[in-house]
């Protein structure tokens, strides 16, 4: 099912993934450890959506993925896959709609979507869990199958 989601969300005409977190606070630090094994020209980390730099902007998407630490209810190290994003969605502990801030600063894509990986914590500490690193060494594999890394 995911790999399948996967596929159709990645093989877009241009997408930018952006991973988000702090890699000080445990697993909410997954966002940047995927960015860096992905290694990718259209990859951009940044610890929250309001510090994206200008990689982000001169790429010039059709579709922007995110992938974050997101806490949904589920067993850590599961995934989250949307198909979209509204304009009333806020993503992980960023409170304002993830849009909302895109439009504040100037990145525009027709579509907005977001891989989440439910955290196990969010203390203070460098490392992921078992949980949530297997999850993304998981997603790190399909995307690098599916995504044509620039």
């Amino acid at each position: 099912m995911i790999q399948e989601k996967l596929k159709n969300l990645l093989n877009e005409k241009k997408a930018l993934i952006i991973c988000l977190g702090n890699e000080l606070r445990e697993d909410d630090g997954v966002g940047p450890y995927i960015c860096d094994k992905l290694n990718c020209k259209n990859t951009v980390s940044v610890d929250v959506p309001e510090n994206l730099n200008n990689k982000a902007f001169s790429f010039q998407p059709d579709v922007i993925v995110i992938i974050d630490s997101v806490d949904f209810g589920a067993s850590p190290g599961s995934i989250l896959i949307t198909e979209g994003i509204s304009d009333k969605t806020s993503i992980s502990i960023h409170k304002l709609p993830i849009r909302l801030i895109f439009d504040a600063v100037g990145l525009k894509a027709e579509k907005i979507f977001l891989i989440g990986i439910q955290p196990k914590s969010l203390n203070f500490g460098e490392q992921l869990s078992e949980e949530v690193k297997n999850s993304a060494d998981f997603l790190i594999e399909q995307i690098k199958e599916q995504f044509s890394c620039l």
